[in-house]
């Protein structure tokens, strides 16, 4: 290690491979290879993310596209924010690597001050300032070294939680299999009972609680190579409801009970191959995944539900700063009318843009979403020498433009005649800009309109998609 330290200053200036003797045919075998930086991080886990090892032999040709390739890698870990990859030429043609890593903090503790709406563009026109929670949320990545996460969340206000959540990704050595689990006590005073309008109404009720419900789940995840992911789940609900809620609205639970509680079942696969994760420019990413909601096993329990979700996205570079991405999303489910609460089909973590602030409920639904982008101010390093800890002090961002079309469809079997966005097209373009930066911070601010004519400045935190 203290050799590596010494040769650090001057790996910066040495070109990996540069021999005009050799062509791009040329095979190198990859030797040693050094890791640098983590502290915290367990060397296993880092070598688990390279597509590399030693004894392997690569084309001259190949190197720069697989460190390239192998640093996108480890920084969709979300473990470290900056990875560089160096290397050099032996004297028996073999490839001394060196890979130096520079670690996120990994401890949050996070006072909870925010807004309890669906999403902020929909918090910002509404301006219902009795909608904020307040509380505590203690995160710790990166556990033990390993990538383990820890969640502990207490919170108060509008919506009131207590949530545990724990995941482990490595449970075996050959570090496929992994685990998850969660538990969350959920309650609120005010909750949504209809929609009307294509709008969310509201119950509120201040000397008893209008929903109430907890639920847990565990989770078996099996990781083959280094992009494709196996899911299996099983989960339990139980809500409760104010009797109010049964007179509004007799369809909010299965059968008009004022409770509601099943076992539902999940599996899920997921390939993403994209460069960057949380806001990604070249790549694809696929995904689908089976549920089984109400198994028959409880009484009363909530009538079985099948549903399949999947997406298909594509992104491409198409010239120097100009990006483009493409993709459809949908749901099938089982094709009759579900309880209120179950029933989300756009509006939550799914909806089109310029359509923010409607929820539009439905068993299936597709949607196709487009983007060009333009790379307005390329990757940006700026140092803070005020702030001492190196893992604040060095940040990253970059800015893109981007003109955008989507399009979906709701189908719902019995549409409320107040609601006039499901069974119709849907669609949707805009422009917008994007701040991309460290810690995969995404701030989106957009101008869009629909097909209505409806149109407004929206903001967001994370990728479209």
């Amino acid at each position: 290690m203290r050799a590596f330290i010494f040769l650090l200053p001057v790996l910066f200036f040495i070109e990996p491979i540069n021999c005009q003797s050799q062509n791009d045919s040329t095979l190198f075998q990859i030797g040693n290879i050094t890791i640098a930086g983590n502290r915290v991080t367990k060397e296993k886990v880092i070598l688990r993310e390279l597509l590399f090892c030693s004894g392997d032999y690569v084309k001259k040709s190949d190197i720069d596209s697989l460190f390239n390739a192998t640093e996108e890698s480890l920084l969709n870990t979300s473990l470290f924010n900056f990875v560089t990859i160096k290397s050099i030429v032996a004297l028996d043609n073999s490839i001394e690597i060196f890979i130096i890593l520079e670690e996120r903090w990994y401890v949050w503790p996070i006072p909870i001050l925010e807004h309890a709406d669906r999403n902020l563009s929909s918090f910002l026109y509404e301006q219902d300032w009795d909608k904020i929670n307040y509380g505590m949320l203690l995160e710790i990545h990166n556990l033990r070294g390993m990538n383990e996460f820890l969640k502990l969340k207490f919170r108060k206000g509008y919506k009131e939680q207590i949530q545990v959540a724990y995941e482990i990704p490595y449970l075996t050595k050959n570090k496929r299999h992994g685990l998850e689990t969660e538990f969350s006590y959920f309650k609120k005073n005010e909750t949504e009972y209809n929609t009307i309008n294509d709008k969310l109404v509201f119950y509120r009720n201040d000397n008893s609680y209008a929903l109430k419900y907890y639920r847990g789940s565990i989770s078996y995840k099996y990781r083959y190579k280094h992009y494709t992911h196996h899911r299996f789940s099983i989960g339990y609900y139980h809500g409760f409801i104010h009797d109010s809620i049964i007179l509004l609205n007799p369809n909010y639970f299965d059968k008009a009970l004022n409770t509601q509680k099943y076992f539902n079942v999940e599996y899920s696969l997921n390939i993403n191959k994209t460069n960057i994760h949380y806001y990604p420019l070249e790549g694809y990413h696929f995904y689908t995944g089976i549920q089984q909601a109400g198994l028959g096993l409880l009484e009363n329990e909530m009538n079985s539900i099948t549903s399949a979700t999947a997406f298909a996205y594509f992104y491409n570079k198409l010239s120097y700063k100009w990006y483009a991405g493409w993709g459809v999303k949908g749901k099938l489910s089982s094709n009759f009318k579900q309880p209120y609460f179950y029933e989300n089909a756009l509006g939550y973590e799914t909806y089109l843009r310029a359509y923010e602030y409607n929820v539009i409920g439905g068993q299936q639904y597709i949607t196709t979403r487009s983007f060009i982008k333009y790379n307005l101010v390329p990757e940006k390093i700026i140092h803070f020498s005020q702030i001492k800890l190196n893992r604040f002090n060095k940040i990253h961002y970059a800015i893109y433009s981007n003109i955008f079309f989507e399009t979906g469809y709701v189908h719902d079997k019995n549409p409320n005649t107040d609601n006039k966005l499901p069974n119709n097209f849907l669609a949707s373009t805009g422009i917008g800009l994007d701040l991309v930066t460290y810690y995969d911070i995404v701030f989106r601010m957009e101008y869009s309109v629909n097909v209505l004519g409806e149109n407004g400045f929206f903001v967001h935190l994370k990728k479209a998609f």
